[in-house]
Order: structure tokens, then C-alpha cells, then sequence
């Protein structure tokens, strides 16, 4: 038996964000949910057709995926997030690029890519506690990178 020295926590990701024009230098996030941190949406990367004589022909196709961040009420995320819908709520400016950095230790992996920032929520929902919040990107191309 073996076993993989790779383990599977997600307690230990580290999670950078930049938004040139307002935060013009990388910016941790921290303070996720119990039970998610991140998640990368499915991407749709060729689309097939059935010809009438049945051959079967596709393509490449170019998508955006969404990713999605998970984060307590009281996280640092809740700030930074608030100050980029106080920046949006101007109706002279425009979208802003976010770039964003995800390195898990555990696995060695780190993903970095750009995007837009597209669902948020308006406020923190009040319940039995303050319930998390979650904010959604669409990005281009997540670029994966082993690390040491």
C-alpha cells in the first residue's frame, strides 16, 4: 500500500485578488465558508453536431467558465467587495478587470486568470447567524501551474 503525500485539505488556499484602477497590488481574501473556499465552473471547450448521414463533426469553441468564492460575513472579502460596489454604483464607470490568483499548498497547484466580476450579493442575508455570502466571476482561461 502507498500512500499519497498530497492531502486534500482546502484549510490552507490562499486566495489573491487585484482590480487595476482600485486595487492596483494583489489583495488577500480570507475568512471562507465551513464548507467551500472556491470552485471553478465547468467550461465548454468544443461543440459537436450529428450530420443527417450520421457523421459526427466538431469544433473548438471559445468560453467563458465561472468561478465562484465562498466567504463568511465577517471575512476581509466582505470590505473589499463593498468597496468595489461603492466604485461600480457610479454610473460613470465602467466594468473592471479582476485578476485572480488561487494557490492550493496541499495539492501544488496554483491557477491564475482574469475576468469580470458578475453576481454579488447586495447585503449579508440575516438568519439564526450571519449567513455567508458568495461572489461570482466569469474568467477566461485559468492557467494551471505545479508549484514546489
Amino acid at each position: 500500500m502507498t500512500v499519497n503525500t498530497k492531502t486534500l485539505t482546502s484549510a490552507n488556499v490562499i486566495f489573491r485578488v487585484r482590480c487595476k484602477g482600485l486595487f492596483d497590488q494583489y489583495v488577500t481574501l480570507n475568512g471562507f465558508q465551513p464548507d467551500n473556499s472556491t470552485s471553478f465552473g465547468d467550461r465548454t471547450i468544443a461543440e459537436t453536431r450529428m450530420g443527417v448521414d450520421g457523421k459526427l463533426s466538431g469544433g473548438k469553441v471559445n468560453n467563458t467558465a465561472q468561478f465562484t468564492a465562498y466567504f463568511e460575513p465577517n471575512s476581509n472579502a466582505q470590505t473589499v467587495m463593498d468597496q468595489y460596489l461603492a466604485y461600480n454604483a457610479n454610473a460613470e464607470n465602467d466594468a473592471l478587470v479582476w485578476d485572480i490568483d488561487v494557490t492550493y499548498p496541499s495539492i501544488k497547484k496554483r491557477y491564475a486568470g482574469s475576468g469580470f466580476l458578475v453576481t454579488t450579493p447586495s447585503g449579508v442575508t440575516a438568519q439564526k447567524m450571519l449567513a455567508g455570502t458568495q461572489f461570482v466571476w466569469d474568467m477566461d482561461n485559468f492557467a494551471p501551474e505545479d508549484i514546489a
